[in-house]
């Protein structure tokens, strides 16, 4: 479905009413199985994925607001910087109150709990500030406040339509970028030389921001997985790492390519075969049902078997939407099960000191039987 005929588009939301309320009935059913009346959501990113407001916070003080999810009922909590965006940015049709805090959010907070007479109120507790949260409890006397853990973020590893619309687009913006700024690097321009080009090019084809600080790494400063641009000139026959992504409406896209200026040597196309085989041997086999270990076998043996078991330094993928790094994980620690719908990278690589590293990796769609390769940029020798 096309951005512009889908239902969230065709009205200005970020997600149709229609598919909020899939999510809302999906978070109330769980909050109902551990006995919760009420749920306090602070991450910013579940905020936005149940309500469709994008306000941001600046962490870790400045919060754009709280969303007070009841059983029946939504209220979204923030203040005078928010109230017009808000107000084009939540459906009408769910109902969703504005309370503006004129005081301390705290005590606007509490009033909202005590107004509704929750009784039983849960909470993120890997991410609500325990600053916030004494300030909270000490408000509401009648009212037990409830650690949750990832209450809402399983929820948000199976990608709905809205979603995926926003995520091809996002992915497609870096794969054009990639390509455009790939055929004009030349020796001598720097790591920040070449970052600059790509974020820019990425802004110029739509992009809201770059999804994170974009890595050029090359020769020797490969070696590090995640490496920061600096001023060292690229040269020709060593091998660049390019990890980059794009910003589109609160979701992410992410790509690595390895590159070399000139005529790589028999070392580079060595490490670079070892790693797009292991690569591919992933990508043909991973689908739905696949434990996290068991995707993350899938190329972890090819590179062992070459023998460069020690020099693959992290895991093969991660989930990616809302946040660069979400669920599931293919990863040899994982405890995740791949779902049908859900959206990780694959992305092995091995880095080497003193030399330099090779990375490749493309966001994949897992189905029944496969996996949708999304990422569709150039790859080196491919």
């Amino acid at each position: 479905m096309s951005q512009e005929s889908s239902p969230a588009a065709r009205n200005g939301y970020l997600y149709s009413p229609d598919t909020l309320m899939r999510r809302l009935e999906k978070v109330r059913a769980k909050m109902q199985e551990q006995g919760l009346d009420s749920l306090l959501v602070s991450h910013p990113d579940n905020r936005r994925y149940l309500s469709g407001f994008g306000g941001e916070d600046a962490p870790p003080l400045d919060t754009a607001g709280f969303l007070l999810v009841g059983l029946t009922d939504l209220c979204l909590i923030t203040d005078g910087r928010y109230t017009i965006q808000a107000a084009g940015e939540l459906p009408s049709d769910l109902g969703i109150a504005v309370a503006v805090r004129q005081g301390k959010l705290a005590t606007t907070v509490a009033e909202q709990i005590i107004q509704r007479k929750f009784k039983r109120l849960g909470f993120d507790s890997a991410h609500l500030l325990h600053m916030w949260w004494r300030q909270i409890d000490k408000s509401l006397p009648d009212t037990d406040l409830i650690p949750t853990v990832r209450l809402v973020e399983p929820l948000r590893m199976v990608k709905d339509d809205d979603e995926l619309r926003i995520m091809r687009r996002a992915i497609e913006i870096s794969d054009q970028a990639f390509n455009v700024v790939s055929r004009r690097i030349t020796p001598d321009m720097t790591e920040k030389q070449v970052a600059w080009d790509i974020e820019k090019t990425m802004r110029d084809l739509g992009a809201d921001d770059r999804a994170f600080g974009t890595i050029v790494a090359g020769g020797p400063n490969g070696a590090m997985a995640h490496a920061i641009p600096g001023d060292r000139p690229i040269n020709e026959g060593e091998p660049v790492v390019i990890d980059m992504g794009a910003r589109l409406q609160g979701y992410h896209s992410d790509m690595t390519r390895t590159i070399c200026l000139g005529e790589p040597s028999d070392k580079f196309r060595e490490v670079y075969k070892v790693v797009h085989d292991a690569h591919l041997a992933a990508e043909r086999k991973l689908k739905a049902g696949v434990s996290g270990p068991e995707g993350d076998a899938y190329a972890r043996e090819v590179i062992e078997g070459a023998g460069y078991g020690e020099y693959f330094t992290h895991s093969l993928g991660h989930g990616i939407g809302l946040e660069v790094h979400e669920g599931p994980s293919l990863s040899k620690l994982s405890e995740d099960v791949l779902p049908e719908n859900a959206i990780t990278s694959v992305e092995p690589g091995i880095y080497i000191e003193g030399w330099g590293g090779v990375r490749i990796e493309d966001l994949v769609l897992f189905r029944s039987s496969d996996v949708e390769v999304l990422t569709k940029a150039d790859k080196e020798g491919a």
